[in-house]
């Protein structure tokens, strides 16, 4: 397999223009997403997610997941510049801050294949910023042993930053984490925090697909 046979994943931790509350932003986000969808450029993406946060972790409003079908696409995704202007001026209409300040390219390396997002009540969102790479491989045979058995995990790590001189998001690794109900995955957000603290950030989310192609 080439290094670059992979599907470059870019993430982004979205919170809500100043004066929306959460169901205007979700609204608005969902607008903001079908207009990418309609633009040329997006024949280069092979899936996309909102994962919308759930109120006992405030910090953000949503997580945006975009995958991208190969690299060269990513690369040609980024060149086609038409859809720029119309993309930055909605982000403006949707977001407190631009998309670029707040997200970083990834490549995904999956642990435990998740479930479809139809069948996963909750899924956890852990920016790690301090602990060690291979750290969740402990904590996946630690949760099944508390009896919270996780149905996916997901590591994300960062690639090189291609369009900016730094990702808004910096950060070891992008962790999923899948539970089947939103009981559990509190739960595993209190035993999580108490066995691996960071400093990063923990965003409890569900699912919503929006796009595969």
């Amino acid at each position: 397999m080439s290094s670059n046979d992979y599907q470059p994943k870019l993430i982004y931790l979205a919170r809500r223009l100043p004066g929306l509350d959460r169901a205007e932003f979700t609204s608005r986000w969902r607008q903001h997403g079908a207009l990418g969808m309609s633009m040329p450029r997006w024949r280069n993406i092979a899936r996309y997610l909102h994962c919308d946060v759930d109120p006992a972790t405030p910090s953000h409003d949503g997580v945006g997941m975009i995958w991208h079908r190969s690299v060269e696409a990513r690369h040609a995704h980024i060149a086609d510049r038409s859809s720029r202007g119309a993309m930055e001026s909605d982000e403006r209409a949707t977001f407190a801050e631009p998309i670029v300040q707040c997200c970083l390219l990834t490549r995904e390396r999956v642990l435990l294949a998740p479930p479809p997002p139809t069948d996963a009540a909750c899924k956890l969102v852990r920016v790690i910023s301090e602990l060690a790479d291979g750290h969740c491989v402990g904590a996946l045979a630690g949760l099944a042993d508390a009896g919270l058995q996780p149905l996916g995990l997901v590591n994300n790590l960062p690639l090189p930053p291609d369009q900016v001189e730094a990702w808004g998001i910096r950060c070891k690794q992008v962790e999923e984490w899948w539970f089947g109900s939103r009981t559990s995955a509190l739960q595993a957000l209190e035993w999580l925090a108490d066995r691996f603290p960071d400093t990063g950030i923990c965003l409890l989310t569900n699912e919503v697909e929006l796009y595969r192609g």
